[in-house]
């Protein structure tokens, strides 16, 4: 993926754009299928996870968009000791494509409803095993 940290005071005033590449460690790999389950409360490090996670051939992003909520937080501090976080970057896709406050779309939709899980039951989970259940 790739990050832009902000540079200065205008709303677009961020710095060169810059790789951040992730190659697997050791010898052992998982290569079957996985299942990215993600709704709009997923913001910060699971949005940037489900970013990376999107561009896997055998991942499969399932329920809702994410919340689009990536940079890590920059604390500053008031003269009178209060401090307080500033979002100072943008995180984009490995096809450059900024999701900042639209959030990472999924492959599949599965939507939770309050009484659905009130009654135990979950849309999410239940797309997830009906999807790996044809690729098995």
């Amino acid at each position: 993926h790739y990050k832009k940290t902000k540079k200065g005071s205008g709303e677009d005033d961020f710095g060169k754009i810059r790789t951040r590449h992730l190659e697997p460690g050791g010898a052992v790999r998982y290569k079957s299928y996985l299942m990215v389950l993600t709704n709009d409360a997923s913001y910060s490090a699971a949005d940037v996870f489900a970013m990376l996670m999107a561009d896997l051939p055998q991942a499969t992003l399932i329920g809702d968009h994410t919340n689009g909520i990536f940079s890590d937080m920059l604390e500053r501090k008031l003269s009178n000791g209060w401090k307080y976080p500033l979002s100072h970057q943008r995180y984009y896709s490995a096809a450059k494509v900024c999701y900042e406050s639209k959030g990472i779309p999924v492959d599949l939709e599965a939507r939770n409803t309050r009484a659905d899980l009130e009654k135990g039951a979950d849309a999410m989970i239940a797309k997830a095993l009906e999807l790996l259940g044809k690729r098995l």
